[in-house]
Formats: C-alpha cells, structure tokens, sequence
C-alpha cells in the first residue's frame, strides 16, 4: 500500500510540474506575441509616416 502512495505521490507532482511548465510556456508566448505586436505596429508607423526632407 506505501508503494502505491509514493507511486501516485509522484504522479501527482509530476503532472503539477507539468502544469506550471505549460503554464509558464503559455505566459512566455503571450509576452511574446504581445511585444512581436507592439514591434510590428511601430515598424509600420515608421514606415507610414513620411520622413521630413532635409534640404
């Protein structure tokens, strides 16, 4: 009976582990498309916006 406690005991973690690994990858990505996003609009109101000539 001890054994299958210490058995489903590390189950458990490691699916808890497994959890906040997905967790923290999914935070990662989000951060990342939201700053692949900021980049993006910026670039492209660069280039939209037309350069002041200098004579």
């Amino acid at each position: 009976m001890t054994n299958f406690l210490v058995f489903e005991i590390q189950v458990w973690l490691f699916l808890l582990l497994l959890v906040i690994v997905l967790g923290g990858l999914a935070v990662g990505a989000w951060f990342g498309w939201r700053h692949l996003k900021k980049r993006e609009a910026s670039l492209r109101e660069s280039i939209e916006t037309p350069r002041p000539r200098i004579r």
